[in-house]
């Protein structure tokens, strides 16, 4: 088998698990040859002789096969087919290990992505049932009405706690008919409304904004007190 097919990350393994870098220095010095004389025989540069030695880079295939030649060992032992196996499958894994970090740092990003969303919904449900009711002139009995064409917003309104009937009245039938009603104070949604008819609960006393962002062309909203209050002491 050729030696310049050697994968990089198996030339890596034989380069480390050889030790060959050690076994060169040993024989350099036993021989004692120059560091010169053998960048030489090795037909490496002399800066990469002190990398090479050292582990700090590893040698390319020529050079790795030199290295051996020069302790008298034959680099194709390591190369044998159950070696190339373990390498390969060592190789593999770490590959996928390098893939699973990768898709774990992702999955991180996106966790963190979802938690500041999760914290920012959880700070407006707070901020929604934390409110404090201010201290309004709010009427007792409530008989408001609004008409418009199409989508419409309406100014704040005051409704105090209880229950309330809205009345939607409009002249096309198969028309649908959509709305929110907001606390104009926290701006979060009471109920949506759809179709004609909602009974809706006021939980906080406090102003309020209709939308409609779907209708027919002609409407009719109603809000009407539908029980009597009961004041909380």
């Amino acid at each position: 088998m050729s030696v310049t097919v050697i994968d990089e990350d198996i030339l890596k393994e034989i380069y480390e698990a050889s030790r060959i870098s050690e076994k060169v220095e040993i024989k350099r010095r036993q021989d004692k040859i120059t560091q010169r004389d053998l960048v030489k025989l090795l037909d490496m540069p002399l800066t990469g002789y002190a990398k090479y030695i050292k582990n700090k880079e590893v040698p390319t295939v020529t050079i790795l096969r030199n290295m051996f030649s020069f302790v008298s060992l034959n680099i194709d032992e390591y190369l044998s087919e159950e070696y190339k196996n373990v390498l390969n499958i060592r190789s593999s894994l770490n590959k996928e290990l390098s893939f699973v970090h990768g898709r774990i740092r992702e999955l991180k990003a996106s966790l963190d992505s979802y938690t500041k969303m999760i914290d920012g919904i959880v700070e407006q449900l707070n901020r929604c049932d934390n409110y404090f009711e201010v201290d309004l002139e709010l009427p007792m009995d409530v008989n408001y009405s609004f008409s418009g064409k199409g989508s419409w917003v309406s100014n704040k309104f005051p409704l105090r706690k209880g229950i309330y009937k809205f009345q939607v009245t409009h002249e096309n039938k198969t028309a649908q008919f959509l709305g929110d009603l907001y606390n104009a104070d926290t701006e979060c949604k009471t109920k949506s409304i759809y179709g004609r008819n909602e009974i809706i609960e006021i939980k906080q006393s406090g102003y309020y904004v209709l939308n409609i962002y779907q209708s027919p062309a002609d409407w009719i909203v109603n809000i009407t007190n539908s029980f009597p209050m009961i004041e909380e002491f």
